[in-house]
């Protein structure tokens, strides 16, 4: 605010010996340091209220706003504001309110993470504490069936629930314990092929810190926290260079010619052998 009004004032002490009285070197102080100040934190009604407040003169409304807007337009073009630079150096994982505009070409698996730390419906205390050993902040719960090798998806755990959980196996002596009292069964998903601009609009608008991502089957194959959001591709350039895209894309062409395959098959399969694929798929 100093700087500006330094500045302002020096403009209005200039003009004020050019025209002369007709021109009041305190006004451009104070449109000055409200210029400097919009620029830098890019506030404009509250900061335009504060001013006016300051200098208690209704009649320097408009020179104030005009001054806060030019001064907003002129920063956007060069930089962030003071506040997006530290909160950048604190890593503070803010989402911006606009995407870029390769996240409409981005869907959910682009972006997100493999490695995904489950725990089974029928949870043992080895399995608990092997999921306490991560920073994660919820875990996935999925049936895993006879074979305990699926990853249907059930639900979600928060780490607090989870080590009440292993807290009360413990305490019961059970090696095994049922999850799914304490788990949330219906919390927000994500198709892999979900756009990730409305993946982001999810994000946004509930306040979330993750999202799991299922399949067609509804199996777990990723999970999307904030941090994925921030490392994401920007641009074209950085997207092909993105080893995920890159994954993603490859699974999803060959999806499509499995899907083309099958159709082709169909079609040129005799009517008789559709109508029983037909029967049997009702069956």
């Amino acid at each position: 605010m100093m700087v500006g009004a330094g500045m302002g004032r020096l403009v209005g002490e200039v003009l004020f010996s050019i025209v002369g009285d007709k021109i009041d070197p305190g006004l451009y102080a104070l449109v000055g340091a409200s210029a400097v100040l919009g620029g830098i934190t890019r506030m404009t009604i509250s900061l335009t209220v504060i001013m006016v407040e300051v200098s208690n003169d209704i009649n320097y409304l408009l020179p104030i706003m005009l001054a806060l807007a030019i001064s907003k337009a002129v920063g956007d073009l060069f930089t962030h504001s003071l506040y997006d630079v530290h909160m950048d150096l604190a890593s503070i994982p803010y989402l911006e309110a606009d995407p870029p505009e390769v996240f409409n070409s981005l869907s959910a698996e682009s972006i997100m993470n493999r490695k995904v730390v489950m725990v089974g419906v029928e949870a043992s205390i080895g399995e608990m504490e092997e999921c306490l050993e991560t920073t994660h902040n919820a875990f996935p719960v999925v049936d895993t069936g006879v074979t305990h090798l699926n990853r249907f998806f059930c639900g979600i755990i928060t780490r607090e629930h989870l080590d009440g959980q292993l807290d009360k196996a413990k305490r019961e002596n059970k090696p095994v314990i049922d999850i799914s009292l304490a788990m949330d069964p219906s919390p927000f998903i994500a198709q892999t092929q979900l756009s990730l601009r409305r993946v982001l609009r999810l994000f946004r608008g509930m306040g979330l810190r993750h999202v799991v991502v299922v399949d067609g089957r509804q199996r777990v194959v990723g999970i999307i926290t904030r941090k994925d959001f921030i490392n994401a591709p920007t641009t074209v350039q950085t997207a092909i260079q993105d080893p995920k895209f890159v994954r993603a894309t490859r699974e999803a062409m060959m999806r499509m010619e499995r899907s083309t395959r099958i159709k082709s098959a169909n079609a040129n399969a005799p009517v008789k052998l559709k109508r029983s694929n037909s029967f049997v798929g009702v069956l």
